[in-house]
């Protein structure tokens, strides 16, 4: 990386623009209960808090059927995003994008996913974010 003298922000910022997926699960096995008692309903992202640029390229992915809502304004083109199935070795997993985020983004953007799993629709309404340079 390269610290980006144009801005006189001290931002530093790679000069192609960086693909991520984002996981998200739902009572992943890495979620232990005390006393062996299931997970039930506790979602899991990795990362949790992307940080990422400008033209930065992202994709969601997840296990089962997803979606996602930005809350307070959006990095990329869409403010709801839904996964579709695509076939994979391993199984069907359910994908959003690419996305690019939009060079005039800048700030925290908080969104909501919800996921359907085992007949149930589990909601985290607070926790996943991009932040974004």
């Amino acid at each position: 990386m390269t610290k980006d003298e144009t801005t006189g922000t001290g931002d530093y910022r790679t000069e192609e623009p960086t693909s991520y997926t984002i996981e998200i699960a739902v009572d992943s096995p890495i979620v232990r209960a005390i006393g062996g008692t299931p997970s039930v309903g506790n979602f899991v992202y990795m990362p949790a808090l992307l940080r990422c640029n400008g033209n930065d390229i992202v994709t969601w992915e997840c296990r089962s059927p997803f979606t996602l809502v930005f809350k307070d304004g959006t990095p990329v083109e869409e403010v709801e995003i839904v996964g579709g199935p695509q076939d994979t070795p391993t199984g069907v997993t359910y994908v959003a994008g690419p996305y690019t985020i939009d060079t005039e983004a800048s700030g925290i953007y908080h969104y909501a996913t919800a996921v359907f799993q085992n007949g149930r629709v589990f909601l985290d309404a607070t926790c996943a974010s991009l932040s974004v340079n």
